[in-house]
This record gives C-alpha cells, structure tokens and sequence, in this order.
C-alpha cells in the first residue's frame, strides 16, 4: 500500500506521515466501531485484521485492544513477523484462496480493509463467506470497499452485473497474480 498508493502521490518524507496519518485514523474509525457494537474496547473478545499488511493499523490499535487478543493475517510472511514482532500480536499465515486458510478460533470482529476492492467476483464471495464463518455469535465482520462509481471511465472494467460488483485487473501488488488480487 504505502509504495503504489501513498509514496506514489507524495514527496518521500511526506509519504512516510501520510501512511502513519492512515493508520491514525483508522484507529480513531475502529474506536467509534468498538464503541458502538460493543459498548467500548474493554468488552471486545478477540479481534482478527485481515489482510493486515506491515501494521499500518495495528500499530495504533494495540494501544486499544491488547495484543493477547489481536490476531493478524496476511498473505505475506514478512508482513506478519513484521507485526509480531513490533506489536506482540498473533499470526496467521492467509493464502490465495479462502479454502487453505485455517484457524480454530472465531472472533468478535473482523476487519478486512481495502482487501474486498481488489478480489475478482468468486474470490469477493468465498472470502466473505470464510471470514463469516469465523465469527462469534456477537460477532461483526467490517470490510471496505470501493463501488463503480469510483472506477475511472477509461479503465478496461471487466464482472460488472446487476450487483454493480467491478473487478479491475490492477494491483498495487508487485508479487500477487492479479487474478486473486
């Protein structure tokens, strides 16, 4: 994220606080979700970042959930011993499709941020379906994602249909195939 989507718009020192700036923020948008769903930070159970990345949010949201209770995934290695170890936080490894990721545990809150803008049609449903499905009873799923009005109109668009779901065949992903992201 920080390289194809922040340094690309920004002077390079600038670059650096306007991806620590995101990640700020984020926290302050998932305190307002841990306040409103579950009656503030303290009462949440376990929580899972999905497709975490190299701890943009994680920094700032182990200062509200401790890291007992704070799992990462992500599809790259790196990207999650980079977080265990600045942030004390659990790991698990994500892959391509949802069919060989694996926990035993279910979460009160799973967030997903950006990763949905970037599945294909049968990728956006089987992981949505997964994540889902590791939820507690209380459980909250918060993913983001972009709709078809923010595609530009010169892009070559492909999976649009009645559900208004885009597939863009771009990525800021230098290693991932561009058809699983």
């Amino acid at each position: 994220m920080y390289h194809q989507a922040i340094a690309a718009q920004y002077p390079t020192d600038f670059s650096y606080f306007k991806y620590i700036e995101s990640g700020w923020h984020t926290r302050q948008t998932m305190v307002q979700v841990f306040d409103h769903y579950f009656g503030g930070p303290a009462q949440v159970g376990k929580i899972l970042e999905f497709a975490s990345g190299h701890g943009r949010a994680t920094r700032f949201l182990t200062q509200v959930i401790p890291a007992e209770r704070y799992w990462v995934s992500d599809i790259y290695e790196d990207a999650m011993a980079c977080q265990r170890d600045a942030c004390g936080v659990h790991t698990r490894q994500s892959y391509g499709h949802p069919d060989a990721f694996t926990t035993t545990e279910r979460f009160d809150l799973i967030t997903a941020m950006s990763l949905f803008t970037h599945l294909p049609d049968d990728l956006f449903g089987a992981w949505l379906r997964k994540l889902a499905d590791l939820l507690t009873e209380k459980g909250v799923l918060l993913i983001t994602v972009r709709d078809s009005t923010t595609v530009e109109p010169d892009r070559s668009l492909t999976g649009i249909d009645q559900t208004g779901i885009v597939y863009e065949e771009t990525s800021e992903s230098r290693s991932l195939p561009k058809s699983i992201y």
